[in-house]
């Protein structure tokens, strides 16, 4: 089997689209969504508990 008989192949479309590349950058892109979601709902919390105060008299 040569290269271009391989290349006329459709399993070679697939694996053109599939290009590690591809892959890695899709799972970064994932964890930034995570990342990025998480830190909005960390400064986005409410303080559910009442902040005590000490008198300074």
């Amino acid at each position: 089997m040569n290269s271009a008989s391989l290349k006329s192949q459709p399993l070679w479309a697939y694996l053109q689209l599939m290009r590690p590349a591809n892959i890695i950058t899709a799972w970064a892109d994932i964890l930034a969504g995570y990342a990025a979601s998480g830190l909005v709902l960390l400064l986005t919390q409410v303080q559910t508990e009442p902040v005590s105060f000490v008198p300074l008299a």
